[in-house]
């Protein structure tokens, strides 16, 4: 107790990013920590908030813990998770939107921006995830040792997207007794067992993220049958109920907002509504209109919904009981809150909605809606997707029995999610990265709550702050701006005598008003310019570039794929792999070489196969006033070679050379190849370089090539006969384009054959020592070349909304800033390039975005020019 009440007074006096608290703790004194985070739950759900649902476990713990009456969230579930894990505002890390920046929530962190198991893991931490992510990354890349992702928000019975430690799972059957929350829960459950057993002398993070209740609000028949005709008095009596009881525990401020009856879900969906049926109604109208059989199905609704946060209280309860088993109860950290407020959407997706099957089972597609929204985030407007009070603000329940906690009181300090990882970092025994990678990292904007776990009292900070889809607000002290859409003015509100936001002070006070809004706009230019900053070579300008004259340059019906262009004696000269049978390894691929002299009309200049082999990812090099093709070879035999027959340690080089474009020898076995499959090609001085990728020790394993497998750069006199000269990845190695500086050190960028981000690599003579760190992305199929006297990277990203793109990004520092997103289908990528001037430039790709007459994809050779401006 002495030692955390040092802590907590350290914390009085030195800001949480400067100093941490009790360094050298060991790892057996540090608390666990456990985020246990609901998924679209209203801030009045909680019994212990003043619902009427079921929740003795989290109730048990408020009792035991605090209860904060005035803490935030951002609005929406992958903001909130961004500002959990990194404590940063979401814009700040490109989580939500920034004008200008590829962000939202398809957004990519900059390399600085990492995530709180990585900040625990030196302080000896395993850190574990359980259920909803919606994060970029995946789990175990960004520091956690095991994962149960669950990527199917649509289907609560049945999932088909979900992974174990980063691998696919086989979908769910129908009926097999799955449900999300208990899932979620057994595999939190089956990670600290292991953690019993194998690692009872370090901490734990345990990250819970459950996907109730969010739509679609679907809950096993038992669970429903607790609450069948409990809601049939209406939203509008059990909100006033709710608000009695949240006045009695003192929740929620002072007075009870009116429901805007205009007010319906964020975007609108016509045609859900037609499936949706007669009985569902897209506003929260008073409950005396509803009909009958409306009032029957919105209760049933809420039936669902309340059982919903019944069952996950459940599983709670046994995470806890798991701890208990343990022996660690009482060194557990636990925090509780929900990642938004209750939601008003209203939509159909997954399997689509069965208006005859029964409320709440795996046919029916139901949203909560803006009545019972309404009464969820008692007593306040708004909902999920608004940054008033009834969208950001959340629950915050945290139970620490070795901590000096108050027990069973509340906190009245206004917080934000960005506050957790300074907090957890700080009674952790550490403190949040000051450099990363050699570089300063911006100071976080969140605050410890350590002191304000000891006694209640103010934080000392300019204001908080928030933006989602044109929603904004600041609370500055007590007072806050808000305004529900981008073009919409400033509402002004006095929180300490208005938390329900009734009273717009705007008219009457505009001076705080502009005051307010001005420190907004400051803060907003601050977050976006952090979203911008090129942290590692500050200063520098990526240049805007400009796509144009997209084009098909070549299809004969045959899968035609993996690119490569080159200027070789004043001609343009483009090649790839074109087969009759499809992507996979067949013998009947061949290597076509086309020559153009202005990039508008291409003549087939050459073609060759390998007997029994498949040709595969050519690449051009001119070296020895000569053009060279090479390409890696697969062993196929005479057929189509199945999958699990494929070796890599039968893999060879082969070649095809010209020294004037038009006469050819071909095919030239790569002499010193024998189990490298080979990859781009370069040239320094008198030697020739390619990469090419082996398994360690010519490994033989059934099928695949994971760790492997090491990257090699080979030399060659030749062009013809090659060696081993250094090692560019020594596990995981895969495609590596690489270049040579003048004074001969080389720059590559590598695939990584684990699939996780690619790696930048770096290296001087004699090429003994490299250093590697990775990117921010998945790269398929590397480019790395110079256009002016800046870097291009290219090749394959993959998009969880449309899908594989082929992507080209500026190389900045150690940071991709990506230019051009070419139209690409889901077979494509593996560009070529060639810079016609300092602005100009020619880049091949292959695509399958086109179909023919059929309907069948077209995968075809493409071209598209790009000019700088």
């Amino acid at each position: 107790m002495k030692r955390l009440l040092s802590t907590i007074t350290l914390a009085l006096l030195v800001p949480p990013h400067f100093v941490s608290a009790a360094e050298t703790t060991r790892p057996a004194d540090r608390p666990n920590i456990l985020i246990m985070l609901a998924d679209d739950m209203g801030y009045s759900d909680l019994g212990c908030y003043g619902g009427e649902i079921a929740t003795p476990n989290l109730d048990a713990l408020a009792k035991g813990g605090l209860r904060f009456t005035q803490f935030y969230n951002a609005a929406r579930c992958w903001p909130t998770r961004a500002a959990i894990l990194t404590g940063y505002y979401a814009q700040q890390v490109r989580r939500d939107t920034v004008p200008g920046v590829k962000s939202g929530g398809g957004g990519v962190r900059p390399p600085w921006a990492r995530l709180l198991p990585e900040m625990l893991k030196p302080l000896g931490y395993r850190s574990y995830h359980s259920g909803k992510w919606h994060v970029d990354g995946q789990p175990l890349q960004n520091g956690f040792n095991h994962s149960y992702r669950l990527e199917d928000h649509d289907r609560n019975f049945a999932p088909r997207r979900h992974f174990e430690d980063d691998e696919p799972l086989p979908p769910v059957e129908t009926a097999s007794g799955y449900y999300t929350s208990t899932a979620i829960a057994n595999h939190a459950i089956k990670c600290l067992k292991e953690h019993a057993e194998k690692y009872a002398a370090q901490p734990f993070f345990e990250f819970l993220a459950f996907t109730s209740p969010h739509f679609p609000l679907q809950a096993p028949e038992e669970d429903i049958a607790r609450y069948r005709d409990k809601y049939l008095r209406g939203w509008d009596v059990m909100r006033d109920e709710r608000w009695r009881r949240m006045q009695a525990l003192g929740i929620g401020g002072n007075a009870l907002s009116a429901v805007e009856r205009e007010v319906g879900p964020p975007y609108q969906f016509p045609d859900a509504l037609k499936k949706l049926g007669a009985n569902e109604v897209n506003r929260p109208l008073p409950w005396s209109e509803l009909n009958p059989a409306q009032r029957e199905f919105q209760a049933n609704k809420m039936a669902v919904h309340a059982a919903m946060v019944d069952r996950m209280d459940r599983e709670i309860g046994r995470v806890l009981d798991q701890i208990r088993a343990m022996g660690q109860m009482d060194k557990t950290l636990v925090f509780f809150l929900s990642d938004n407020g209750a939601s008003a959407e209203m939509m159909v997706r997954g399997d689509g909605h069965d208006p005859d099957a029964a409320c709440g089972t795996g046919a029916t597609f139901l949203c909560l809606g803006p009545g019972w929204s309404s009464m969820a985030n008692t007593p306040f407007r708004r909902h999920k997707t608004w940054v008033h009070e009834g969208g950001i603000s959340t629950p915050l329940i945290v139970h620490w029995a070795r901590g000096n906690l108050g027990r069973g009181e509340l906190r009245h300090t206004p917080g934000h999610v960005i506050d957790l990882m300074p907090t957890i970092l700080q009674l952790a025994g550490g403190k949040p990265f000051e450099t990363w990678q050699g570089q300063p990292m911006p100071p976080p904007p969140g605050k410890s709550l350590a002191p304000v776990f000891a006694k209640d009292g103010p934080q000392v900070r300019e204001a908080l702050w928030w933006l989602h889809e044109g929603n904004r607000a600041l609370r500055a002290g007590d007072w806050k701006i808000v305004a529900a859409g981008k073009d919409a003015p400033w509402e002004l509100y006095d929180l300490s005598a208005d938390r329900s936001e009734s009273r717009n002070l705007a008219g009457e006070k505009p001076e705080k008003a502009r005051e307010l809004s001005a420190l907004w706009e400051r803060m907003t230019e601050q977050h976006f310019a952090l979203a911008r900053q090129d942290l590692p070579r500050a200063g520098v300008q990526a240049p805007t570039v400009t796509v144009s004259s997209v084009r098909r340059v070549f299809h004969n019906g045959e899968h035609n794929a993996f690119t490569d262009l080159c200027q070789f004696r004043g001609q343009l000269y483009l090649t790839f792999r074109s087969c009759p049978d499809g992507h996979m390894v067949h013998p009947t691929a061949s290597i076509i070489v086309l020559r153009s002299a202005d990039g508008a009309k291409w003549d087939e200049v050459h073609r060759f196969r390998v007997e029994q082999r498949d040709t595969r990812d050519p690449h051009f090099l001119v070296f020895g006033d000569k053009l060279f093709v090479y390409t890696g070879t697969w062993y196929s035999g005479k057929t189509t070679l199945p999958r699990d027959e494929y070796d890599m340690n039968k893999h060879l080089g082969f070649a095809a050379w010209s020294e004037d474009g038009t006469a050819w020898h071909s095919p030239i076995m790569l002499e010193g190849t024998f189990g490298h499959y080979i990859w781009r090609a370069a040239s320094f001085g008198d030697k020739a370089y390619l990469c090419g990728r082996r398994k360690l020790g010519f490994e033989i394993t059934a099928r695949g090539e994971p760790a492997s497998v090491e990257s090699l750069m080979l030399e060659s006199d030749d062009g013809l006969n090659w060696r081993k000269r250094a090692v560019f990845q020594e596990t995981a190695g895969d495609e590596t384009a690489f270049l040579f500086e003048s004074d001969g050190s080389v720059l590559g960028v590598a695939r990584n054959g684990t699939g996780k981000e690619a790696r930048l690599l770096r290296s001087r003579p004699p090429y003994t020592t490299w250093e590697r760190k990775n990117l921010d992305r998945s790269i398929g199929g590397p480019l790395l070349t110079k256009w002016g006297d800046r870097y291009v990277v290219g090749g394959r990203k993959s998009t969880k909304e449309s899908g594989p793109k082929t992507s080209l990004c500026w190389l900045v520092g150690d940071r991709l800033v990506e230019f051009a997103e070419l139209p690409s289908g889901g077979d494509n990528s593996y560009p070529g390039f060639v810079a016609r001037s300092a602005t100009r430039a020619l880049v091949s790709y292959y695509s399958s975005h086109e179909r023919d007459a059929a309907g069948h994809p077209i995968t075809a050779i493409y071209l598209a020019e790009l000019s700088q401006e």
